[in-house]
Parts: structure tokens; C-alpha cells; sequence
């Protein structure tokens, strides 16, 4: 289950460094979200957070301001 998380998250950091420019995702990517419903962890569970150092702009923001 962990693997399979950690792949989740290589898959979300490969998307996210494509699209630099896109605006910044409230909600997962659908691979990563397929990965993660795999390995039966809700979306709701993990709080995503990925941000070039070059920009403002984060390009995943999945729940990050959540405890």
C-alpha cells in the first residue's frame, strides 16, 4: 500500500512539473486519484501540495491548509 502511494505521489510530481503554467488543482489528478482509490485511501485522507520554487502559484493544492 505504500509503494502504490508513493507512486501516486511520482505520478502527481511528473504531472504537475508538465503543466507549469495550468492554474493550480483544488482536486487530484485522476491517475493519482485511481492510485490512491486502489490502495483504498480516500482523497479526503491526503493533502497534496506542489509548488515550482520559480513561482507563486502552487500547481496542486489539494486540501493543503487541512490538518
Amino acid at each position: 500500500m505504500i509503494r502504490r502511494t508513493a507512486q501516486a505521489l511520482c505520478q502527481l510530481a511528473l504531472l504537475a512539473s508538465m503543466s507549469m503554467t495550468a492554474p493550480a488543482w483544488a482536486q487530484l489528478p485522476a491517475p493519482v486519484d485511481e492510485l490512491l482509490k486502489k490502495a483504498g485511501i480516500p482523497a479526503e485522507s491526503v493533502a497534496v501540495f506542489v509548488q515550482r520554487v520559480d513561482q507563486e502559484q502552487p500547481l496542486v493544492n489539494h486540501q493543503a491548509k487541512s490538518p
